[in-house]
């Protein structure tokens, strides 16, 4: 080593010096040759010394080397494990509703303790709910609503990261923009909201084993798996020991595919298309991955699986499930592919089945349900704030010289073969505007959020009609954002051509506003016992006729106004869906509960 020469060269020059003081008769050139002689002797013993000392130093270094990286990932798992205690399960923007708001009189109490599996450690626990997918944030609206009535509820939105299926864009009124699909929350100033523990968004494998994890109290591993349920990790495989593993192989036995094969031509002998063993051969995805389930599944009390995910619940031979339709069944169980039929069948076989589309009943009979409900789309009510929008209500009205505003925040698709999984009937409330305008207000405004595959034909045919100057266009609005315009509008314009609702009206009702739709009140009457007060619209003329009265009789708006948000604290506030939520859990525990001796 270098610095070892260093160190022995100097030491070396001293002794001869020295000899040269102690003998007085040595010259300059017999000094050198001294030196020179010396140095030959003793480069031997100064080679072994630097290997020695090289060799010592090297595994000295590695040692400590490898303790220092042991310390460093110990402060990160501390850190993680730090950050992670700091954030509560519960939202921490909002205040628990107090207990005695939230009995439940239709209900029994014992409904929040009672278990029929065996994962429950006692029956001082509440009851434990797995909630799959989180298209539109409905699975995390109601976690959070029975979260805060006392349940233990988690959510597994797997691979899936649009801004709409995240929490940040219900809960959080941040500063900036993030990307529609794959949003970088930590990019915006999300005012302090931070995601709740029992939100779990990322890779399946991860989603999994992290919430197992919770579910088993392994505070250490949820702690580490947390920072990893992140789009950015979607695509790298985690450097955590997991616990749980897809199966290289497909998890179904040949016993298994039978029983399905099976259940499914017994369930439809009238479908032509059959469940095969081709389809299930063809949905790796699904019969690979669903092990993990059955470990996470067995953690839980009920498994309520949105969409198309009921599928992960029938192939684990899950019970009790629920499945919840957000307009999935009007036509994917009836289509003659393998996930068609698959949701077909996990539909059939539910020990329960939350319709939130009115018109889907006539699909609930063709599937033969037999224990469907309908419970309306859970609203935000954290944004139901009065004066939300007024600042905004003014600048609308002065930077588009109007005095009568209309919001028309629905989807941009339409096309003349209304598809049903996706029409929203905007051309036809853009020719009634149009004609609205023209003939009766010619002040009046419009604004269009702009999302959707048909943005630009809805541009065009606004051009087409000659009111493009009256619309303003404005992008894709986080909840508060949404609430807030919602607050600054006169009229909510919804969806034309369907005949059913979402969230956008009752959303426009909650903040007492009228809404413009067609809503199809005979397909609705099995589910409220009372019409929503609405401006029913179904063609351009509707629309016409309906934004002229509201336009010149602004009393009769007012009142509508008034009416909507009665009829929504009546019959679709959190409270009556929290309400209807918990008689459909106790039915169905009912059902699994062994008789009291």
């Amino acid at each position: 080593m270098r610095w070892a020469k260093r160190l022995a060269k100097p030491l070396l020059q001293r002794f001869i010096r020295r000899i040269m003081r102690v003998e007085g008769i040595i010259t300059a050139p017999q000094l050198e040759a001294l030196e020179t002689r010396l140095r030959m002797i003793c480069a031997p013993d100064l080679e072994r010394l630097e290997t020695k000392i090289e060799t010592l130093m090297t595994s000295e270094l590695e040692s400590l080397e490898t303790h220092i990286q042991y310390l460093t990932a110990e402060v990160h798992h501390l850190h993680a494990l730090i950050r992670y205690l700091l954030v509560p399960d519960a939202d921490s923007t909002q205040q628990h509703t107090q207990k005695d708001d939230t009995r439940l009189t239709c209900t029994p109490e014992t409904l929040l303790q009672a278990s029929h599996t065996s994962a429950r450690q006692s029956t001082n626990h509440p009851l434990k709910i797995l909630h799959i997918g989180n298209i539109a944030n409905n699975a995390y609206h109601l976690a959070k609503i029975l979260n805060e009535a006392g349940l233990a509820c988690d959510v597994l939105c797997y691979n899936y990261y649009h801004v709409m299926g995240s929490p940040e864009w219900e809960d959080a009124d941040f500063v900036g923009s993030v990307d529609e699909w794959t949003p970088e929350w930590d990019s915006v100033n999300l005012q302090g909201f931070q995601r709740p523990h029992w939100f779990a968004q990322g890779p399946l494998h991860i989603g999994v084993n992290y919430l197992y994890a919770r579910r088993q109290r392994h505070i250490f591993q949820a702690a580490n798996l947390w920072p990893e349920l992140t789009f950015k990790f979607a695509s790298v495989p985690s450097t955590r020991p997991l616990v749980l593993r897809p199966s290289p192989e497909s998890c179904l036995s040949d016993a298994d595919c039978q029983g399905l094969i099976q259940t499914f031509a017994q369930a439809f002998p009238e479908r032509r298309d059959k469940l095969q063993q081709a389809d299930l051969d063809t949905l790796q995805f699904y019969t690979k991955h669903v092990g993990l389930f059955k470990s996470l599944f067995a953690e839980y009390d009920i498994v309520q699986g949105y969409s198309t995910d009921p599928i992960w619940s029938l192939l684990a031979g899950q019970r009790p499930y629920v499945a919840f339709e957000h307009g999935t069944i009007r036509q994917i169980p009836f289509d003659d592919n393998p996930v068609g039929r698959l949701t077909a069948l996990a539909y059939h076989q539910a020990d329960g089945v939350i319709i939130t589309n009115g018109d889907n009943n006539h699909a609930a009979e063709r599937l033969k349900l037999t224990d469907y409900r309908f419970i309306p789309h859970a609203v935000n009510e954290k944004w139901l704030q009065p004066g939300l929008g007024q600042s905004l209500r003014e600048q609308l009205r002065q930077e588009l010289d109007t005095d009568f505003v209309i919001l028309h925040p629905a989807r941009q698709h339409w096309e003349a073969q209304r598809d049903l999984n996706w029409e929203k009937g905007n051309d036809i409330f853009i020719e009634g505007l149009a004609r609205f305008i023209r003939e009766v207000a010619p002040r009046a405004a419009a604004v269009f959020v702009e999302w959707g595959q048909k943005v630009a034909e809805s541009k065009a045919l606004l051009a087409q009609l000659g009111i493009t100057r009256r619309v303003q266009w404005i992008p894709l609005q986080h909840n508060c954002g949404l609430s807030r315009y919602i607050d600054a509008c006169d009229v909510v314009a919804d969806q034309f051509y369907i005949g059913a609702f979402g969230n956008i009206m009752p959303k426009a009702l909650a903040h007492g506003k009228p809404a413009i739709l067609y809503v199809d009140e005979a397909r609705h009457r099995w589910c409220f016992p009372e019409m929503p007060p609405v401006i029913n619209a179904r063609t351009p003329d509707d629309v016409y006729r309906g934004l002229t009265r509201a336009y010149r009789d602004r009393g009769w708006l007012q009142e509508l106004a008034e009416s909507g948000l009665r009829w929504y604290r009546t019959y679709h506030s959190n409270a009556v869906i929290r309400e209807r939520l918990m008689t459909l859990y106790h039915d169905v525990l009912a059902r699994y509960s062994k008789p009291r001796s």
